[in-house]
């Protein structure tokens, strides 16, 4: 079938997050992201050996003193947060904090288009969760 193609993987992937772009009203909402906080994507390109680069699908960067880090991912059935997946969201937060020289509180929050499944790392890394249905909900 054509949806189990890469192109359409990859295509459907950047669709889901022009979608999540465009609704980043409704996302506030769900996440209780509060006024005047900033909003944007963030991406380091190291240039120093062992280091791999980091990107951060969509940022809020909040007026109390927080960071909420979302990650958007589109897939058929609930997303499933491993050890692997697990660690390279810690490598992202240990990254961000150096480049950014921050040390606010970071939140880690999944915006998927078909839930997520709770996992040992689920429960202990992810502190909101946004999905397809959430975004075409009045803001």
């Amino acid at each position: 079938a054509l949806s189990n193609q890469p192109a359409w993987k990859a295509w459907s992937g950047y669709a889901f997050e022009s979608i999540c772009y465009k609704h980043i009203s409704q996302i506030k909402k769900v996440l209780q992201i509060p006024e005047g906080s900033e909003v944007f994507t963030w991406r380091y390109v190291s240039d120093q050996q062992g280091e791999d680069g980091v990107q951060i699908d969509l940022l809020f960067d909040r007026p109390d003193g927080a960071v909420h880090f979302c990650e958007i991912k589109y897939c058929k059935s609930p997303f499933k947060i491993d050890k692997q997946y697990a660690k390279q969201l810690l490598y992202r937060e240990k990254i961000y904090r150096k480049v950014a020289k921050t040390n606010k509180q970071i939140f880690h929050a999944m915006i998927v288009s078909s839930g997520l499944q709770q996992t040992l790392y689920s429960e202990e890394l992810i502190s909101g969760v946004v999905t397809l249905d959430d975004l075409f909900r009045d803001a």
